[in-house]
């Protein structure tokens, strides 16, 4: 394996350098510089916002309306859930990622489903 052996920095390079920084502060202290700071602020707060506001208009595909007026209490003498009431039982599974192809995925997810498993942890 050859040994790489770095050259010293040449003059020419270290005024290079400094010629750029020196640019960078100048550029600092003029008023273009806060004008450029000041547009890429607006146009992150207004790009934030326009995100904001397409996922408020998505808020009741998210949420499904039915399930708002259901009510799940815990059973603490019987540990046990209440929903709506009635006893219920939570099952849940899991499907290791790494271990099934990608193609099965689906497959899987409906026989859990099929097999009464109200939550998979993926």
């Amino acid at each position: 394996m050859p040994i790489m052996i770095e050259k010293p920095e040449t003059d020419l390079h270290i005024k290079i350098k400094l010629d750029i920084l020196s640019y960078i502060l100048r550029l600092v202290k003029t008023k273009y510089f806060v004008i450029l700071w000041f547009l890429v602020i607006l146009i992150s707060l207004i790009s934030a916002a326009m995100v904001a506001y397409v996922l408020y208009g998505f808020r009741e595909h998210i949420y499904d309306s039915s399930q708002a007026t259901r009510i799940v209490k815990i059973n603490r003498e019987h540990h046990t859930l209440m929903k709506d009431g009635r006893q219920f039982q939570y099952l849940s599974g899991s499907i290791h990622y790494f271990r099934v192809p990608l193609i099965y995925w689906s497959d899987r997810i409906e026989k859990a489903k099929s097999a009464g498993l109200d939550a998979i942890q993926l």
